[in-house]
């Protein structure tokens, strides 16, 4: 009686003994695929941290690259606004006067030969006197207005055909060059290589020097 007792007990204990090894097997397991879970988690949040710094750093570059084409732009684009009557011209003659004059023909001859200059910072003056044109207008502001030949008369009393001065399209373009002191002078432009000096009465052609 007593060794089926005994039996009975060892096969308790040793269903016991593995339904505990069991346990801890499963437990194990869990835990294992609970680290194999927060490892994968840690690595999508790390390749998601990298791909978003990759992007800022990408977005970046593509903005800089974005300014520095803007920047060349800008430069090629003040590089147009060049003005073409800009540079160095020469008095070449006499075109000729208006209803009234304050020049005669011996003060043009003077001026035939003088040169002139215009440039963003500087322009050469011509008023009403052989005197005005020591002067030199500081950073002046180039006014340009389109002119027929009726407008040349009512603002200049100057009674010239337009096809007189070599223009076929019946305007001209006036460009008035004056700083803040009033410093400056008025001319017509003729063609890139010719401009016309309007000032006391009188019309000077100018070449490119």
């Amino acid at each position: 009686m007593k060794k089926k007792i005994i039996t009975i007990l060892l096969v308790v204990v040793s269903a016991f003994s593995v339904a505990c090894g069991n346990k801890k097997d499963e437990g194990a397991q869990v835990s294992k695929e609970n680290n194999q879970s927060v490892s994968q988690t840690n690595n999508k949040e790390n390749s998601s941290a990298e791909e978003a710094k990759s992007n800022t750093i990408d977005s970046s570059n593509n903005n800089k690259a974005l300014n520095s084409v803007k920047n060349t732009s800008s430069q090629s684009t003040s590089n147009k606004q060049e003005e073409k009557f800009y540079g160095n011209w020469v008095a070449k003659k006499k075109l000729g006067f208006a209803k009234v004059s304050a020049f005669s023909n011996e003060d043009v001859d003077k001026i035939i030969g003088m040169k002139f200059s215009f440039s963003k910072e500087s322009a050469s003056c011509f008023r009403d006197s052989l005197d005005s044109m020591k002067d030199v207008a500081a950073n002046p502001k180039y006014t340009k207005r389109i002119l027929n030949e009726d407008d040349l008369w009512n603002d200049y009393r100057i009674n010239l055909k337009l096809k007189d001065l070599g223009i076929e399209n019946g305007t001209i373009t006036e460009v008035q060059a004056q700083d803040a002191s009033g410093k400056g002078c008025t001319f017509f432009i003729k063609d890139d290589n010719t401009l016309i000096l309007n000032g006391g009465g009188v019309l000077i052609e100018l070449n490119r020097a």
